[in-house]
């Protein structure tokens, strides 16, 4: 069996409003198959009221949620969750900036994601902005299905924040950059 290397993915942040999950062209198929979850779940979470595909998205037979409110271990805790969600965000957009997955076994994995979440408030307290706007790091446990899906059975914060974007990304992305301007091309440049 392949195994990826586990190797950090990021997305430019010129990119955070038009792509949700980018991934390198070379990406392997593992961490093609988890950006495809990610997008499918935090998607699904933008959609507001798409409840049934996000529990689709987790693992039937037990998963644990951790967030920094609550922990979510039932698919009543995750509906009651969810609306209190939909009460106080519209708009809202995930963005997944770094994503570094490792496979654990043939049916186990661990992915370390950077997402980047947006969001209107619906009625912001008089301390509150009204657009919500965080980066947060978290670690989810997947399985995988008896169909071959990758499942969210466990998510929680991430013990270090993601480093900063790499020299190595920054370059690619001025290379580009500069690369669209010479061509005067204004759709390459806006991400």
């Amino acid at each position: 069996m392949e195994v990826d290397t586990c190797r950090i993915n990021r997305v430019n942040r010129s990119e955070l409003k038009t792509i949700s999950v980018s991934l390198p062209e070379d990406a392997g198929v593992f961490a093609r198959e988890v950006g495809a979850l990610a997008k499918a779940y935090l998607g699904a979470i933008d959609q507001q009221g798409d409840v049934e595909t996000m529990l689709g998205h987790l693992d039937p037979s037990g998963f644990t949620i951790s967030l920094p409110t609550v922990t979510l271990t039932s698919e009543k805790d995750y509906r009651d969750w969810y609306r209190g969600i939909v009460a106080a965000f519209s708009e809202s957009r995930h963005t997944v900036v770094a994503l570094a997955p490792t496979l654990i076994s043939r049916d186990a994995a661990q992915v370390t994601l950077s997402v980047h979440f947006e969001a209107d408030r619906r009625r912001p307290a008089q301390n509150e902005t009204p657009r919500a706007n965080d980066t947060v790091d978290i670690i989810w446990d997947l399985t995988r299905s008896a169909e071959g899906r990758w499942l969210i059975s466990g998510q929680r914060g991430a013990p270090h924040p993601t480093p900063a974007f790499s020299r190595e990304r920054t370059r690619q992305f001025a290379a580009g950059y500069l690369g669209n301007l010479d061509q005067r091309n204004l759709e390459g440049m806006l991400g």
